[in-house]
């Protein structure tokens, strides 16, 4: 088993029964200094995450503060001038990577001119919504009135002078020349059923991940479920990295653990593969499975993807009065908030709602603490790790591509992700010391640190939301423009 850096266990432990309050509270003069998270390895952002801000609880709004009768300015960022916002956000757009061109022969400029004015065929319906459904509580007035919603048509319009930036996120869920390529692999039926198939095991892959997370554990469910071995995505993808010894799957051993793994994931992919339906009644990925759909399966774009950051940006994290007030929507607030979206955001822009959202998430990325590089879209980043992939395998990148379309391959780099990395660097010699095994509360207490990393928050954060039900809801929090 590798090494655990020696007092990390007991430290992590003793961290988490503080935090779930297993253990008394040392007292201020003992508490020890708390280093700052380093930055993980191979990080994927552009720049680094802005701190969490101070929250300040107040009943009425601040200097700036667009929202109505606000319960405190849980992200004062989104408040800055618009010009200021465009401009930060600009700064963070990443190089097109030339991966894009070689493996789909499209360009970012491609995909948003196939986004312009392209309405979906699908209305955008919100899952599990009541028979009459009553809305956000206390109304949607707090976040439509008229100064919060020029504060975001300001901020969207500012964007328009950065064409590197609106072009990424305007187009940041077309996927056409991927389903193009699996047409002409497969032919038009079997496109159509993988394609589905594959979207949404990626979909449902996405709550608490980053799109860089999100792809390897997706393509791997998906994957294992065409090679007829779905139960052990179920059984090992969750397992830490640091429990992973020389009897794990060898084909699996670098997929990235998640915290989510048996709530908010595996649950609703073995429902998914038991019925072939996707049952899941929370808004989140139902509504970003469909956006990141194609013309011949079916796509919407009315709807916006009511993730973490879009929910942070409008302004929903001021005004809820839950404690985890900064998650993603939920359908009664989609339900309430949605038509105003469509016609005095998404309809005074001229774009389609979904576009509107994926710009809005990246415009206000700096403030609302995405993690993932911005103005690239969902494609590129697929055709990244279609990449890593082919490195992992020593293959072509071509070859690599054909493969994952055959569902005969899984895409991601070789190391997993920063999750594994940190465990795995002493490769198989450092696996075959004998370790004494970590105890089930010190893995889950890495595994939170893991996730605190990755999402860009407090480990508290994290915890917050894992104890706020007993299983964590399929809405959770997700580092894209797909939540």
């Amino acid at each position: 088993m590798p090494t655990v850096p020696a007092g990390a266990k007991e430290a992590a432990k003793n961290r988490l029964k503080r935090l779930l309050g297993m253990a008394d509270q040392p007292k201020a003069a003992e508490l020890p200094a708390v280093e700052p998270f380093p930055k993980p390895i191979e990080s994927q952002s552009v720049s680094k995450p802005p701190e969490a801000p101070a929250v300040v609880t107040t009943k009425r709004a601040k200097p700036g503060q667009t929202v109505s009768t606000p319960e405190r300015m849980a992200f004062p960022g989104i408040y800055k001038r618009p010009d200021e916002v465009a401009k930060e956000a600009a700064e963070r757009v990443a190089p097109e990577s030339p991966n894009l061109q070689r493996l789909f022969g499209v360009t970012r400029d491609d995909l948003y001119q196939i986004a312009r004015g392209r309405e979906g065929n699908l209305p955008g319906t919100l899952p599990g919504l009541a028979a009459n459904p009553k809305g956000m509580r206390g109304g949607a007035e707090q976040i439509t009135n008229r100064r919060n919603t020029q504060r975001l048509l300001d901020a969207n319009a500012e964007a328009e002078k950065y064409p590197e930036l609106v072009r990424g996120m305007d187009a940041w869920y077309v996927m056409d020349p991927l389903y193009q390529k699996m047409e002409r692999e497969l032919g038009p039926e079997a496109a159509k059923r993988e394609y589905d198939m594959m979207n949404k095991f990626m979909g449902m892959a996405s709550p608490g991940s980053e799109v860089t997370t999100e792809i390897p554990r997706g393509t791997a469910a998906y994957y294992l479920y065409k090679q007829g071995r779905f139960p052990e995505f179920e059984r090992f993808a969750g397992v830490p990295a640091a429990q992973r010894g020389l009897d794990f799957p060898q084909d699996l051993l670098t997929v990235p653990g998640h915290v989510y793994h048996s709530t908010a994931q595996a649950k609703p992919m073995r429902r998914f593969v038991e019925s072939g339906e996707l049952d899941m009644s929370s808004p989140k990925v139902p509504m970003y499975i469909e956006a990141s759909g194609v013309p011949e399966v079916g796509f919407q774009t009315k709807t916006p993807v009511g993730d973490a950051h879009w929910s942070r940006a409008v302004g929903l994290a001021d005004i809820r009065e839950a404690k985890n007030f900064g998650k993603s929507v939920s359908n009664s607030e989609m339900y309430s908030l949605a038509p105003w979206w469509r016609e005095k955001v998404a309809g005074e822009l001229g774009i389609e709602p979904v576009s509107a959202q994926g710009r809005t998430w990246g415009v206000f990325s700096p403030q609302t603490g995405v993690t993932t590089p911005i103005g690239a879209p969902k494609l590129e980043l697929i055709a990244d790790q279609v990449v890593e992939a082919a490195q992992r395998m020593g293959i072509t990148p071509e070859q690599a591509l054909q493969l994952f379309i055959r569902g005969e391959a899984r895409l991601g780099k070789k190391e997993g992700g920063s999750v594994t990395k940190r465990y795995n660097e002493g490769g198989l010699a450092a696996a075959e010391q004998p370790q004494q095994q970590p105890s089930q509360d010190e893995m889950m207490a890495m595994q939170i640190l893991d996730m605190a990393r990755e999402m860009g928050v407090s480990p508290e954060e994290v915890i917050m939301m894992l104890m706020e039900q007993q299983s964590v809801p399929a809405s959770g929090l997700s580092m894209a423009p797909n939540e």
